[in-house]
């Protein structure tokens, strides 16, 4: 039996966690983490995620507490005003928003039914070694794993990526993003009926939505600041700074930074990197933010790194390791570095605005990329 070593174990790295051990492989997730807190908000879902979850298992667990997604509204800086009616837009019909922490429990508890599927928490990789047979996974206590081949899925700041490739830093884009999630209750008042809205002025954003079938508002802000020091990327925020950001914005996109709590506020530096141009060496392979970081403009880097976490599964039971690796970056590679630079020029297109109206909301999903099928795509060897 093939045993496969999964670094990183966020929703790229169970994802492909969950489909190698579909595939009867046996499976050891590894993540550097003690324990899973219930990290990150709202996460938006397009068709071809979607469709990936379902091959992986979990459609149903996801139906029962997603939610259709709504056109987004796009409001004036200083009045609050909408700018446009919302275009008609019947292709988010098929999106759907979830909590980040409920999808993930969702995977978690699907890896676990799997009897042979192993997690091990606290694993921190250190270093890894090949030769021709296998591939060890040096941790940072000095424990040694080895397995038939590796899966990178640790993230933008990945540790597989710098042992294999050695490509540097990620670069500070001289964006922070915020994020915290508020009762229903207290932000309808501010919302004003529209399910999902956008402010966005020179220097910072707010996007408001429902989750949790309309119990709750995810709240993602992103505001401009002249440099990050801190490691993490899911770092307390302070509510009066962000509060100052939106100090100039209409009365209710201030109520709704200001009700920002101190407790449930979190911030991270927004840090981008090139698609790597290689993503397998010998026995590792990179996917999802590991292979390809996607900054948030475009609301896709969750729905990509499950896309890639179904092909590589298929991939892998379809060919030998190093034409499985080969047929896996060919057909994720174009797909993966268009919505790359998508989400690169709409960051420009905000960091260039001079006027509250010159930072155009992202897209969000553009309807040519609707019919992808991570789990029909074709695979060749060459």
């Amino acid at each position: 039996m093939t045993h496969v070593l999964v670094i990183g174990a966020g929703l790229a790295g169970l994802s492909a966690a969950i489909g190698c051990a579909k595939q009867g492989m046996q499976v050891t997730l590894c993540e550097r983490a003690l324990a899973f807190a219930p990290v990150g908000a709202g996460l938006t879902m397009s068709p071809s995620a979607q469709i990936g979850l379902r091959w992986l298992g979990v459609g149903d667990a996801f139906d029962a507490v997603a939610e259709p997604a709504e056109t987004p509204v796009l409001l004036d800086w200083s009045t609050g005003a909408v700018l446009a009616a919302p275009a008609p837009a019947p292709h988010l019909a098929q999106v759907r928003r979830i909590a980040r922490a409920d999808l993930h429990a969702i995977l978690l508890e699907r890896y676990r039914s799997f009897g042979s599927a192993v997690l091990r928490l606290g694993c921190e990789l250190a270093a890894l070694k090949q030769d021709d047979g296998r591939i060890s996974a040096v941790m940072a206590d000095g424990d040694s794993l080895q397995a038939d081949l590796l899966l990178g899925a640790d993230g933008a700041r990945s540790a597989v990526r710098a042992a294999l490739f050695g490509d540097g830093e990620p670069a500070y884009t001289g964006f922070v993003a915020w994020r915290y999630v508020l009762p229903i209750e207290a932000a309808a008042p501010y919302l004003r009926g529209h399910g999902t809205s956008v402010t966005t002025g020179p220097d910072a954003l707010l996007t408001c939505y429902t989750i949790a079938r309309g119990t709750l508002v995810n709240c993602v802000a992103i505001t401009r600041s002249a440099d990050w020091a801190a490691e993490g990327w899911s770092e307390p925020g302070d509510p009066a700074l962000l509060a100052a950001a939106f100090k100039g914005a209409h009365r209710d996109a201030q109520a709704l930074a200001g009700l920002a709590p101190r407790d449930g506020l979190f911030r991270w530096g927004l840090f981008d990197r090139p698609v790597s141009p290689c993503w397998s060496k010998g026995r590792a392979v990179l996917l999802g933010d590991a292979a390809h970081p996607i900054l948030p403009f475009m609301a896709y880097g969750a729905g990509l790194a499950i896309e890639d976490a179904v092909v590589l599964s298929r991939a892998l039971a379809a060919f030998p390791l190093e034409q499985a690796f080969a047929a896996f970056e060919r057909e994720r590679a174009p797909r993966a570095s268009t919505i790359h630079a998508s989400s690169r020029a709409q960051a420009r297109a905000f960091s260039q605005a001079s006027s509250p109206e010159g930072a155009a909301p992202a897209p969000f999903f553009d309807t040519s990329l609707f019919t992808y099928d991570p789990t029909t795509v074709p695979l060749t060897e060459a």
